[in-house]
This record gives structure tokens, C-alpha cells and sequence, in this order.
């Protein structure tokens, strides 16, 4: 018992540190003041450590192509190309054939990077920047061989804006006869590497493990504690396999999630997003016809039977002894993953917005890992399955319990049900004072002229959002603030402004709720679980 309690504590713990505000230690600062007289070619930065050199490839016996690489020193980063919400604290690299109009930089996928608990975008390590389109001698007689290039290094402390000196003639005379080894798409590869994506990966266990305690995965939990009750007469072996199918079909189902995933990035969907299958009408009504059949099945109506081709892959001991239980299991672990998509929580937000955009495998690595860290109390049961023994004794009380819960689940359908009819209406964005639709372009313009703005990002199929809604929006909390405008984007539906917003901050799902200002430029992101004391906090002037 007390190792559960110890467990129980555990989890309630970090729900409730991970709610604290998160600062930031980003500061804009202009990457054109105080920079002197330019690094010479091929020179480090005494400074900051950074390298930039200029490198050059053959394209035909007539052109090169070349490419700006960036070695930044350890330590310090830089940025990627500037976006509207961050145009005027974003300062990307640039050089001087920027000049002409038909001379552009490529810039790869930037990566996540956190600076004193605050999620920021950037470069580590090496970048490279292709330059297009391929020069011919005449293009580089009128551009000038010997460009500068300017690039802002930023440690936690401090931003230093410095300028290279490049050459394009030394760069040419070291070019070889072979294909460049960049392209528009190069990515950032020092930055990817393992320590980093074990971070991801703790950073998804421990998602995982907060989205128990969250409200879209509560009512199937429940679900879960009352079978886990209705055990206590069954053997070990019984009670272990019962949790391990639970755990198999969280993972399982994690798993093939990513699969899905991974099948829409391929075929080109922009709209990827932790919970974007609630915006499907066909997704909403199979959900609802699940619910209902486990609301009939805890009535003691109907029995679960999974198809014969999953029932191939339980061990036979299982699928002889308690082929029903198992089978109940596995789909209770199904349906914890399906309602908890909706959900972000502490960690959530940062593990899902680096699998989406990480390779094939380290995108499965990650949400596996999360699946792992949601099925750790089955896990834990299952390891120690004398726990049951010490929950309360089922009894004709359970029947009642069982009805309880099949009004819940019943109340989800209808719910679900009127998300439905929702997908099919026209979209309004009319909301109550003092909110306002959310306009990523009016974001720089309000701040620059002194004004803080508060997004909040919602949806229909947002339980975490409606319950911060409940905890903190009043008419208390409003007047409080009179001179801050605030911005909500609905989610409910697909919407790319508010999905290109989510990416540029590393995020692919809600709630997201982000404070623009004066003080915070950059944006200051708050916990998934708001609290007012973290809200005032960063909104204060």
C-alpha cells in the first residue's frame, strides 16, 4: 500500500509544481548595434566561438552553388528565419548579396532549445544556409567576391550581434567537381543528436505519466479502478495480465498513432497536431459508437469481442483462461490514448511539437515513449499486483458504481455527439468580450505600440481548456486586467493561421496560452494548467 501511495504522490507532485509560471531569458536585442569591423575569413569569433565561412560547389562548368555554414560555439545559438509573430525580435543570419532580390537564403528546420525553462526555436551546433540560385562569374563580379555576413549569437546571458568576413574566390578555389552536399532542405544535425533525444524522450515519459491526472483520460481511468476493484479476487497471474494488456494497448495503440502520423506527413498533410483527428466528423462518430459500447457493456448488455486477428496475438494462456478480460483490457488501453489526444499537458506540448517534426523513427521512439510513461500505473500494478488487495472489497455497491459510470461514458457520446453537428456548421469567430479573434499579423504591431496581448488557444474537444476556462476567466479576472487585449483562436475546427502559429512555437496541440508584451517580446508561454497566479504573473507590466 504504501508503495502505491508513494506512486500516487509522486504523480500528484509534479501536476502540481509543473503549473508554476515559466520565465525566459530572451532578450531582443538588434543585431546592427555596436557591431565593429568584421571577423577576418575563416577567424573564430574571440568572443562567442562562432565560425562562418562561405563554401562554394560546382553546378555546370559555368556556375557554383554556394551555401553559408554557421559553427557556433558551445553554448550559444542562433536564429531562424523571422516569422510574423517574431519579426521584430527574431534576427536571423544575413550577408550582403541579400541585397539583390534574387539572392535568398534556405533555411533548414530549426529545433527545440530551452533557455532557463522557456521553449524557444533556433540553431545549435552547425547550420548550413543554401544560397540560390547559382551564381555564374559575371553574377559574382556585380555582387562582389568578398561579402560580409552578419549573425546574431545568443547564450542564456547575453546576444552578441557579429559580423564575418567571407570570400567567394577562396571558396571557389576549394570547390571540387562534385554535387553539393546541401540542399534547401539540410538539416541541423549537432542539434538532433542522442543526448538530446533522450531529453525528448524523458520529457514524453513524463507526459505520459501526467496525462492520468488530466480530464480527458479520467473517465476511462475510473473505468480502469473499478475493473482493477472488480480483480481483487483474482490470481496474481490474472491481475498481471489484466494491467499488462492494458499497458500492450496503450503503447500499442501510441504506436500505431505515429504510424498514421508519419502516413499523412508523407503524403504532404500541413495539419498535423496533438488531438487534430477530433476536428474528423468520421473519427467523432466511430469515438462515440466506442463509448457507447462500453457504456452498454458496463450494463451488462453486451460483451466485448475484439476481431479474430488481434485474439491471433494474445498468448494462449490468456485468451483461454480470461479471453473476455483481456480483450477488455487491451481496448480500455485503446481508448485511454484516443481521449487523452486531446489533451497536453506539463512536457506534452514539447515532446509532440519535436516528434512532428523529427525523422520517421525518432518520431515513433517518442510517442512509444509516451505511451510507456501514460501505461506506468498499469505497469506498476503489474508488477506489484498485491496492490489490489488493498482497495476496497467489490461488493453490490460495484453495480451502482458500473451505472455511474456508464452514464458518464454516455455523457462523453453526447458530447462527442454535439462536436459532430459542430464539424458540420459554418465556423463563426464571434466571441464575448473582451475576447477577440486571434490575429497572428496584429501581434508586432500591438506590442510595439505598448500593449500586451494574451492568446489563448481553445477547442470544443478541449477538456484541459474548458476546465482552465472555469478555474481562471471570470468577470473578476477581466477587470483586473482592462489594458491587456485578449486573443483566443478556436481550434475545433482545422484552421492553418493557428496551425502555423503552433508550429513556429514548437507545439502541436492545446491548450496553448502565450503572453506578448513590452517585457516579453518573444512571447511567454504558460503551463498547460493555468493558474491566476501564473497568468498575473505575466502579464504584469
Amino acid at each position: 500500500m504504501n508503495n502505491a501511495l508513494r506512486a500516487l504522490g509522486i504523480i500528484a507532485a509534479l501536476a502540481v509544481l509543473l503549473q508554476s509560471p515559466i520565465l525566459t531569458a530572451q532578450n531582443a536585442v538588434s543585431p546592427f548595434a555596436g557591431t565593429g569591423a568584421p571577423i577576418a575569413v575563416g577567424e573564430q569569433s574571440p568572443l562567442t566561438g562562432t565560425q562562418v565561412t562561405l563554401h562554394a560547389a560546382a553546378h555546370n562548368a559555368n556556375a557554383y552553388e554556394f551555401a553559408l555554414i554557421i559553427s557556433l560555439g558551445e553554448g550559444w545559438r542562433t536564429y531562424g528565419k523571422a516569422t510574423p509573430a517574431t519579426a521584430s525580435t527574431t534576427f536571423p543570419p544575413s550577408f550582403d548579396w541579400q541585397t539583390d532580390p534574387q539572392i535568398s537564403l534556405a533555411f533548414p528546420p530549426t529545433v527545440p532549445i530551452t533557455v532557463l525553462g522557456q521553449p524557444i526555436q533556433g540553431y545549435l551546433g552547425e547550420v548550413i544556409l543554401p544560397i540560390s540560385p547559382a551564381l555564374d562569374m559575371s553574377a559574382l563580379n556585380a555582387l562582389g567576391s568578398k561579402p560580409v555576413a552578419t549573425v546574431l549569437s545568443c547564450s542564456d546571458a547575453q546576444c552578441i550581434p557579429e559580423r564575418f568576413a567571407l570570400d567567394a574566390e577562396i571558396a571557389i578555389q576549394q570547390a571540387g567537381t562534385e554535387q553539393p552536399t546541401w540542399s534547401k532542405d539540410t538539416a541541423v544535425q549537432k542539434s538532433r543528436v542522442a543526448p538530446a533525444l533522450l531529453t525528448i524522450m524523458l520529457f514524453a515519459l513524463l507526459g505520459g505519466l501526467i496525462l492520468n491526472v488530466m480530464p480527458c483520460v479520467l473517465p476511462v481511468l475510473l473505468l480502469k479502478v473499478a475493473a482493477t476493484i472488480e480483480a481483487a479476487d483474482k490470481t496474481h497471474p490474472q491481475i498481471r495480465r489484466q494491467f499488462l494488456a492494458t499497458a500492450l494497448g496503450i503503447v500499442l495503440s501510441f504506436l500505431v498513432l505515429g504510424l498514421i502520423l508519419l502516413a499523412i506527413r508523407s503524403a504532404g498533410g500541413s495539419a498535423l497536431g496533438w488531438g487534430f483527428q477530433f476536428q474528423n466528423p468520421w473519427f467523432l462518430g466511430g469515438m462515440i459508437v466506442v463509448l457507447l459500447g462500453f457504456a452498454v457493456n458496463l450494463l451488462g448488455w453486451w460483451h466485448i469481442s475484439l476481431p479474430r486477428a488481434i485474439t491471433r496475438l494474445v498468448p494462449k494462456t490468456a485468451a483461454h483462461s480470461n479471453k473476455a478480460g483481456f480483450r477488455r483490457s487491451m481496448l480500455e488501453g485503446s481508448l485511454m490514448t484516443l481521449l487523452a489526444t486531446p489533451c497536453t499537458a506539463p512536457f506534452v506540448g514539447v515532446a509532440v511539437g519535436f516528434a512532428l517534426a523529427a525523422p520517421a523513427w525518432q518520431m515513433l521512439v517518442i510517442l512509444v515513449a509516451m505511451g510507456i510513461g501514460l501505461a506506468l500505473p498499469m505497469l506498476l500494478f503489474a508488477c506489484a499486483p498485491s496492490l489490489v488487495q488493498h482497495l476496497p472489497r467489490p461488493g453490490k455497491w460495484m453495480l451502482t458504481i458500473r451505472r455511474l459510470l456508464a452514464v458518464g461514458l454516455v455523457g462523453m457520446a453526447v458530447w462527442l455527439a454535439s462536436l459532430l453537428l459542430g464539424t458540420t456548421a459554418d465556423a463563426t469567430e464571434s466571441y464575448p468580450a473582451p475576447w477577440v479573434a486571434f490575429e497572428s499579423a496584429r501581434i508586432v504591431e500591438l506590442v510595439d505600440a505598448g500593449t500586451t496581448v494574451y492568446i489563448d488557444f481553445t477547442a470544443d474537444w478541449c477538456l484541459t481548456c474548458k476546465v482552465n476556462a472555469v478555474r481562471v476567466y471570470d468577470d473578476a479576472f477581466f477587470a483586473q486586467h482592462p489594458d491587456v487585449v485578449f486573443m483566443r483562436g478556436d481550434w475545433t475546427l482545422p484552421n492553418a493561421e493557428i496551425s502555423e502559429f503552433l508550429r513556429e512555437h514548437q507545439r502541436a496541440g492545446i491548450p496553448f496560452n502565450v503572453v506578448y508584451s513590452p517585457r516579453t517580446p518573444t512571447g511567454l508561454i504558460l503551463p498547460e494548467l493555468l493558474t491566476r497566479t501564473a497568468i498575473d504573473a505575466a502579464l504584469k507590466p
